[in-house]
């Protein structure tokens, strides 16, 4: 698709209101949400702190437990749950069944199955992603960029938050130079770094919102482009709805949003608590002798010599009457280990993840109680599928104005078709679908109750057509392809063959069979 060259505007120019006025307001959002964003990414790779210990045992014990690769990791397990049931299954653009077709056409050109995921995770993690649609060299086919809100940054119109008033999306190139491409909603922008950013020596320098910026003429002319769509082409995935405090919704306040962030304190709670089991473990978890009244030789250098030999089979004695052995009572675990069973506990209830994620001795559990401890789980899912169907839906109207799509552009009524969540067995899923036959639920959408992706629906549509044909063309056989309520019929009840009669032997048909009588006493 070509683009017209702007014609107005200064790239350079730092009045109020300019692009570079723009680029360097969000620039600056981005690099102060960083210090957050780096926090949540320890936590999520298990790089813990020690909060609760102090500075002594960190000290003594920092080489023995690894102060900052120590810990049961279950921050990763909070994303993952929830992020491996948000599979999208297919598009639905309204009641314009062409429209689902072009749709999933651009979802699948782009890769967005596998995609679309890495967009779900990172806003689990860091509270927000971004996806940006713009023109490439195939004009069916647009580009969909997945931006990390460490590089990228959109600023909503205070007045009506559906409206992107400007969006910055930065990246590295493999020589150290940082680019930033800024879109509003009339043109595009695109700079870069007159000097690297990454590089080691005298050439580079740090990023800061204050940098220098020159504008980058490798991609187009001028730096500068008309953006024929008039909007903002990159659409924000916020995990969790706006905060009730306007403004708190990004910059450092965005880590907030992250799935991690009610759990990280309780992560270092277990850890703190993990530790000390296994201080005790090490330092108390056996007897520890004692002896008193001794007389303790000294050798040539005046240090103490082993009074007795360790061993099993060894017997410790003494000369004197006046000394007497005895032995502590080892510290045992267990009200730690407890304490450590709560922790786990609250952090199920924050995260809302099932208890049998966490606890290896949850898997017991019975088929209804798994379904039952799965019910919050599931609520969140379902919230989240709400908060992630309208960006995708825009994204995807986005989409059919870079190709010319109409139906697909204006489609106000598209719909994104999302996995069930919830995990039932096949058998109580064909249970369902046979008894939605009789209140009248057409076969479609039967079949995507029972998780059919549209690809696999409209293969057995065409199937479901041959059987038909096949059917009518042999009406003696039975049915192909076809699910009945109604009772068995004749066909379907084995009959066994009728033998003609043997005309050498008398008829015994309805005649008893005699039986011996007993010898009379």
């Amino acid at each position: 698709m070509a683009l017209a060259i702007a014609a107005i505007d200064d790239p350079l120019d730092e009045t109020a209101g300019s692009p570079m006025w723009w680029t360097r307001r969000l620039h600056g959002r981005i690099l102060a949400r960083r210090i957050g964003l780096r926090r949540v990414k320890r936590y999520y790779k298990g790089d813990f702190q020690w909060r609760y210990a102090d500075r002594k045992l960190r000290k003594v014990f920092g080489n023995v437990f690894y102060e900052t690769r120590f810990g049961v990791n279950w921050m990763k397990l909070i994303v993952s749950g929830v992020q491996e049931r948000m599979q999208i299954d297919g598009i639905r653009i309204g009641n314009k069944p062409e429209g689902d077709d072009d749709a999933w056409d651009l979802w699948q050109g782009a890769n967005l199955d596998a995609r679309s995921a890495k967009v779900h995770q990172i806003a689990l993690l860091y509270g927000c992603s971004y996806v940006t649609v713009w023109p490439s060299d195939d004009e069916e086919q647009p580009d969909f960029k997945i931006d990390h809100p460490a590089f990228a940054a959109v600023e909503m119109d205070p007045d009506d938050e559906l409206t992107r008033l400007a969006g910055l999306r930065m990246y590295v190139d493999v020589k150290g130079y940082l680019h930033a491409q800024l879109f509003l909603p009339d043109q595009a922008y695109f700079y870069v770094s007159p000097t690297p950013v990454t590089a080691t020596g005298s050439t580079a320098h740090e990023e800061k919102s204050t940098m220098t910026w020159v504008v980058d003429d490798t991609v187009i002319d001028y730096g500068t482009m008309d953006n024929p769509f008039g909007v903002v082409p990159m659409i924000p995935f916020y995990n969790g709805p706006q905060s009730e405090w306007p403004g708190e919704e990004d910059d450092r306040y965005l880590v907030e949003r992250s799935e991690l962030w009610p759990a990280m304190p309780i992560q270092d709670a277990i850890n703190s608590v993990l530790i000390n089991v296994l201080l005790v473990a090490n330092q108390q978890g056996f007897e520890q002798r004692w002896v008193t009244g001794l007389d303790v030789e000294l050798d040539a250098a005046g240090r103490p010599k082993p009074p007795f030999e360790e061993g099993i089979t060894r017997l410790w004695q003494a000369s004197d009457k006046d000394t007497h052995f005895g032995g502590f009572q080892p510290t045992s675990p267990q009200p730690l280990l407890l304490t450590i069973d709560q922790l786990v506990r609250q952090l199920a209830a924050v995260s809302q993840i099932p208890p049998h994620y966490l606890e290896p001795q949850a898997d017991r559990l019975s088929a209804d109680s798994i379904r039952a401890a799965e019910s919050g789980l599931i609520s969140k899912l379902e919230h989240k599928q709400l908060l992630f169907g309208d960006p995708w839906e825009e994204v995807m109207r986005l989409a059919g104005l870079v190709t010319h799509n109409d139906s697909l552009a204006e489609a106000n009524a598209a719909e994104v078709m999302w996995r069930d969540p919830e995990t039932l067995t096949m058998a109580a899923l064909y249970d369902a679908s046979m008894k939605s036959v009789a209140i009248g639920i057409p076969w479609r959408a039967r079949m995507e109750k029972l998780g059919y992706t549209p690809q696999q629906i409209e293969r057995m549509e065409e199937e479901r057509k041959e059987d038909a044909k096949l059917n009518a063309a042999n009406p003696d056989i039975p049915e192909q392809g076809v699910i009945s309520m109604k009772p068995p019929g004749p066909w379907e009840t084995p009959v066994p063959p009728t033998v003609p009669p043997d005309p050498n032997q008398p008829a015994t048909k309805n005649q008893p069979i005699p039986m011996p009588m007993p010898p009379a006493q």
